[in-house]
């Protein structure tokens, strides 16, 4: 049995786009969604050790560890960056949060997080 259908093609403008549809994600959000991939396939594929994991995404150890850095972040902080759509958070710099990954109490976390250089957190995430 045979389907044909008839279908006329437009070619469509990237300028017709709306601004939801090419609303972008920032950079820290998608590394850290990466993170908690990273972290979730290791775990389900029993790798132990970052260098297995590296030679299979073939990226650095060291790489990989940074990445793996921002899970450190406190689960607050981690949820405003998952969740929100403020554009200023998609000007936080990955170094920067990494900074505040190395903090090790999450309170500590939150008050260098609030305390930026660019102000940008001024909601309470407690």
């Amino acid at each position: 049995m045979k389907y044909e259908f008839k279908v006329e093609l437009k070619k469509t403008n990237k300028k017709n786009i709306s601004t939801e549809q090419s609303q972008k994600i920032g950079k820290l959000k998608k590394t850290l969604i990466l993170a908690h991939q990273i972290k979730k396939y290791m775990d389900d594929n029993n790798i132990s050790t970052l260098l297995e994991m590296s030679k299979l995404t073939k990226t650095s150890v060291a790489r990989l560890c940074q990445i793996l850095q921002l899970q450190r972040l406190s689960p607050n902080i981690q949820e405003e960056i998952l969740f929100s759509n403020d554009y200023k958070l998609r000007k936080l710099s990955e170094k920067k949060m990494r900074k505040t990954a190395s903090l090790i109490y999450w309170d500590q976390q939150i008050t260098y997080y609030r305390e930026m250089p660019q102000n940008i957190v001024n909601r309470n995430i407690d």
